[in-house]
This record gives structure tokens, sequence and C-alpha cells, in this order.
């Protein structure tokens, strides 16, 4: 937590030097102290992505935006780093459908590791433009229904147990059997869509 609190006073600050004008060198330590974690993050995220150089192209032109428009960031809505995350996302996710290039993403949510965020309406449609883009891609992978809706459960980063058992109709088994069969439909998803992805990758190796 310590962590995520001092990078959202590092943006808050830098920020506050970008809109004043009061730092000469804040475009380049707002550069050196984000891209490398942004750069990161997405790899991490979309690691099924073969060409790393979109994704730095993605997390370049979010922050070259962001100098470009500073005034466009609230740091009371957001910290800089989900802000610049968000729009490198969307970003790459434009960049790879150019390239029509990509299989399918991991089942986090965007923000799930990073900061505790406020309702910033922004945000929140990158984030739906994202995770439908998601959908989209594990519809193609997973036919069954019921696969469909747990995977949308776990791109929307909804943790509760009672949820899953609803779509999974479990809702008659005790806790404890409720958190295996979530657990085990959870992890044959993910499985299932890493499988697909390295059949895709051997094939187009060979």
């Amino acid at each position: 937590m310590s962590s995520r609190l001092n990078l959202r006073v590092i943006g808050a600050k830098l920020h506050e030097q970008l809109l004043t004008g009061s730092s000469q060198v804040v475009t380049s330590e707002i550069a050196e102290v984000f891209m490398p974690l942004l750069i990161k993050s997405l790899r991490r995220k979309y690691f099924n992505v073969k060409d790393v150089t979109l994704i730095e192209s993605a997390v370049t032109d979010a922050v070259m935006t962001y100098f470009a428009h500073p005034e466009r960031y609230n740091p009371e809505k957001s910290g800089l780093f989900t802000y610049l995350r968000l729009r490198a996302a969307s970003n790459l996710l434009n960049l790879l459908a150019v390239e029509k290039s990509h299989e399918f993403v991991e089942l986090e949510p965007l923000n799930s590791v990073n900061e505790t965020e406020g309702d910033d309406i922004e945000e929140l449609l990158i984030q739906r433009e994202v995770n439908d883009r998601v959908m989209q891609q594990i519809r193609q992978i997973l036919p069954d229904p019921v696969d469909q809706a747990v995977a949308s459960l776990m791109i929307s980063g909804i943790r509760d147990t009672s949820s899953f058992a609803e779509k999974l109709n479990i809702q008659h088994c005790d806790p404890e059997e409720k958190a295996r069969i979530v657990k085990r439909h959870k992890d044959r998803i993910k499985v299932s869509l890493k499988r697909k992805y390295r059949r895709e990758s051997s094939s187009d190796g060979a």
C-alpha cells in the first residue's frame, strides 16, 4: 500500500510542476519515473504481445499526449500512473487492432494492482472499452456461455464467491465447496486461454 501511495504522491507533485512550469526537467522526471513502470505493467498484462515495440509506442504516445494536455488530468480523480496506464492500454488495443496480432489478454482488471481510485467517468469509460475488447476475443476462444460469464466477472475485478456461484448455479453448495468449485473453474479458464495462445504461437513459429 505504501508504494502505491508514494507513487500517487510523486505523480501529484510532478503534475503540479508540469502545470506551473516551475521545473525545466519535469517532463524528463515524469518519463523516468513512470514510463518503465507503465511498460512493465502492460507487458505483464498483455504477455502474449509479440512485438514489444507496440507496448513502448502505446506508452510513449500516452505520456506525450499528457505532456501536451496536462490539464485533462485531474489528480483528485485518480493517480497519474493509473491515468497514464489506462490511456496506454487503450492506445495499445488500437495498435493491436490495426496489427491484428492479439489473441487474448490476461484476465486481470486494469486497476486491480495499482491504486484505489475515485469515480472518474472518463477512466471508467476507457476501462469499459478495454473490457469489451477483451470479451470479444474471449467469446471466440470460450464457446461455453457459462465460461464467458465467469471470464467477464474476472476481468471486471469481481472477487466475491457468491457472484461466481450464481453463474455456475452452485448456490446450494456449502461455502468451502463453493470456493473450491469457483477456483477450479477459474483456473480451468486460465489454462484454456494460455493453451490456446501457446498453440497460436507454435503455429506462427512453424
